[in-house]
């Protein structure tokens, strides 16, 4: 673990090595293990167009085939086009099959019927659920796991979907 201390140079310990191919094999082994316990027939990933999800999607691919790993783009009007791209170009780079699907439509229904005064954090919020309800239900239909994307910082603060 990296130390930072007030005199800059003293008691800075270095950053832990760490074996690259052995955390690949290790994740590998755990997606596989994990679709085998499960006996389902393979993962659900939601494709943001960013590096967490662009990683997992390539190592689920690696893990258990192409075949067998389903990708899913779900922008809104607030989704910067670049991640737009990106979420389906990931897809198809990895010869995945794949799905856009727009949730301005569904959030728009919810606001509509709760008629609650807009809130931009309990939107963006709203916005990381729909997502996740369209993941799962997905995952559900096919008997595949969903496969999360969350990083260790996301973790580390409590906000994981």
């Amino acid at each position: 673990m990296l130390c930072i201390n007030d005199n800059v140079g003293e008691n800075i310990s270095e950053i832990p090595k760490i074996n690259l191919e052995k955390t690949k094999t290790d994740i590998i082994e755990f997606i596989k293990d994990k679709v085998d316990e499960s006996k389902t027939n393979g993962v659900v990933v939601g494709l943001s167009g960013g590096i967490d999800s662009t990683l997992v999607a390539h190592l689920a691919c690696e893990a258990l085939g192409k075949d067998k790993v389903f990708g899913i783009a779900m922008p809104s009007t607030t989704t910067p086009t670049e991640d737009k791209i990106h979420g389906i170009e990931i897809a198809k780079y990895l010869d995945i099959e794949h799905k856009e699907i727009g949730i301005d439509g569904i959030l728009n229904e919810f606001l509509d019927v709760t008629q609650l005064e807009e809130n931009n954090l309990a939107i963006g919020n709203l916005k990381a659920r729909i997502r996740m309800s369209i993941i799962y239900y997905y995952a559900n239909a096919k008997n595949y796991l969903v496969i999360g994307t969350g990083n260790k910082s996301e973790i580390l603060i409590g906000y994981f979907t």
